[in-house]
């Protein structure tokens, strides 16, 4: 294998931008300062986004004379649906209309029994629902990926996989082409996945799923990476029988390239104030009430 060449697995890529410009960020950055690396970056179709990923970034292509590999999906639930509307659909068309001895009249009540059975199924329903979509909302991507990542690990005699999440979608690619070519893996984690304080809506079966297979991930991979302190610690006490020289911090940064030629322009509408900008998400549990309240009481200590 050519130790020069590496694989970026990145789901969100340019032009992606608006709630996916974090993480577009993040791998447009390592693609842009690798030296003396020869880099491809497997991502999705454009056309292939969800529809909360809006494709308005600019940013040029080739970022570093990379080569883009670009996937399509295939949805395996989605499919799933069609096939069991298309099957509703012929059987009621066989069967005759009949009385349905559980319909409720204004004389009887719907059993109890039967809102049992709907709730069960309910449950069901929801569990058949997160297995078809793991790990996130880029499963549809998953086999594609894996199917063009292999390949051109094999063809291009690439030594070095580097797959970045979430979505976790990319961080299972590169764990599976890592078991199937033997290159090595640099897993990078943008966020908490299995401690994420803000994930509330996870059922047990999910959270036990992920459990295991980021411990797979995490014990594959030669290269453990991790945007905070923070989370290194966290990863370094669960996973205690790994060497946690493993586990690297690799945080983001500023780029002063981004702002050449970029000036400050003083206008009668800024007048005097203060122009906070927070570039992330306000979600979960993050509020800026305490930041905007330790601004006021500075303001009135400091009423000049």
């Amino acid at each position: 294998m050519d130790e020069k060449k590496i694989l970026f697995i990145a789901y969100l890529y340019p032009p992606v931008g608006g709630k996916g410009l974090p993480g577009v960020q993040r791998t447009v950055k390592f693609v842009r300062y690798l030296q003396e690396m020869e880099p491809s970056v497997l991502t999705l179709k454009t056309e292939r986004y969800p529809e909360f990923f809006p494709t308005d970034n600019r940013v040029a292509l080739p970022i570093n004379q990379e080569t883009v590999i670009r996937t399509g999906t295939i949805d395996i639930f989605r499919l799933l649906l069609k096939l069991k509307g298309a099957a509703g659909s012929f059987l009621r068309k066989q069967e005759p209309a009949t009385l349905n001895p559980q319909q409720p009249t204004a004389n009887n009540q719907q059993p109890t029994t039967s809102n049992q059975q709907a709730s069960l199924f309910t449950r069901l329903k929801d569990m058949v629902s997160d297995f078809f979509t793991f790990p996130d909302y880029a499963h549809p991507w998953i086999i594609p990926a894996i199917w063009q990542g292999r390949k051109a690990v094999k063809e291009e005699n690439i030594s070095v996989i580097f797959a970045t999440g979430m979505p976790w979608s990319s961080l299972v690619v590169g764990w599976v082409i890592k078991t199937l070519t033997g290159a090595k893996l640099i897993t990078d984690f943008r966020d908490p996945w299995v401690n994420n304080p803000f994930a509330t809506d996870k059922g047990a079966l999910k959270k036990m799923t992920e459990r295991y297979l980021e411990e797979k991930i995490v014990t594959t991979s030669d290269i453990v990476s991790l945007n905070t302190d923070e989370l290194r610690k966290d990863f370094v006490q669960r996973y205690p029988s790994l060497n946690k020289d493993k586990f690297v911090t690799l945080v983001n940064g500023y780029d002063e390239g981004d702002f050449k030629g970029i000036y400050a322009e003083k206008t009668e509408a800024s007048g005097d104030g203060l122009l906070m900008t927070h570039a992330g998400f306000l979600y979960g549990l993050r509020d800026p009430k305490p930041i905007l309240e330790a601004v006021g009481k500075m303001r009135e200590q400091n009423p000049q």
